[in-house]
């Protein structure tokens, strides 16, 4: 079917920068997979919290990219539980173009395994895969993260996501208990360099951890900055975010030796994303 050949690819992505560079990943698949077929981003701002596009422009370079503005605030819960009608229609719609192959939802290996030379419209979260080596090093490099010392570069980086977690009901922050179990192990005197969404309430918390050998700084910095510096950084403590888990993954990319400390409720993420599920057990879990 050549005239398929003529048709693009839209690859729908949602979240901040740890969701788009899953998509991105995806993105960059797909282009190999179907070489001549034009690939679309499509960037949506919806979702729990209003989210922008981040990815530097370098990565963007090939593909055409829209920007979709569809957030919405959320419904009371009188007006979540209306029936929408159009709603129904679209998703039972959905599921029949899934089911043809039109449209694939990416989620998974085996997603990626059963997708039809025709498909047209890609959505998911496309963060249950395994990452070859060969990826991880072209992301790392594309990201420009190098592996030369920097003079500034902190003894211990912390990435605290907080944010959103503050307020939902469903889920919360890794507590100051849990990062106490690991900060408290430091013995020599360390900086520690906090990156938070929420800097002003990850620096209260910290400072409840009395370790005499921490000096804490907070600093305000872009995801990719976040990126470059825990992946350099000699110990890198992440918490239950897509960032800290890009982190980790590509610091074994780096050819530093180095610590790395995740939650112990990411552990099933990273086994699956790692080249080598064996390489998750370097990882120390909190």
């Amino acid at each position: 079917m050549p005239f398929i050949r003529r048709i693009p690819i839209r690859i729908h992505i949602w979240g901040g920068f740890g969701s788009q560079l899953f998509g991105y990943v995806t993105a960059e698949r797909l282009k190999r997979k179907f070489p001549r077929r034009k690939i679309i981003l499509l960037f949506h701002t919806s979702g729990v919290t209003k989210r922008e596009l981040e990815l530097p422009a370098r990565l963007l370079i090939g593909s055409t990219v829209i920007r979709i503005d569809d957030f919405r605030a959320p419904l009371d819960k009188s007006q979540s539980k209306r029936p929408n009608i159009s709603r129904r229609f679209r998703t039972v719609l959905i599921d029949q173009l899934v089911r043809i192959g039109i449209l694939a939802r990416l989620n998974s290996e085996v997603d990626f395994r059963r997708l039809r030379k025709w498909v047209v419209d890609v959505r998911g979260h496309y963060s249950n895969v395994t990452f070859t080596y060969e990826e991880l090093v072209t992301l790392y490099d594309s990201l420009q993260i190098t592996d030369q010392a920097d003079q500034d570069l902190s003894d211990v980086t912390l990435h605290y996501r907080l944010g959103d977690l503050l307020e939902l009901e469903q889920k919360g922050p890794i507590s100051i208990e849990r990062l106490a179990s690991i900060l408290n192990r430091i013995k020599e005197t360390s900086i520690l360099q906090i990156y938070s969404d929420s800097p002003k309430e990850a620096l209260s918390r910290i400072k409840e951890i009395s370790n005499p050998k921490l000096v804490v700084e907070s600093e305000q910095a872009s995801s990719l900055e976040v990126i470059s510096r825990g992946c350099k950084s000699p110990i890198f403590i992440g918490t239950n975010s897509k960032l800290s888990v890009w982190i980790a993954v590509l610091k074994f990319v780096s050819s530093k030796e180095s610590e790395i400390y995740m939650p112990r409720e990411s552990f099933p993420q990273l086994e699956m994303n790692l080249p080598e599920p064996r390489t998750a057990q370097r990882i120390l879990f909190y």
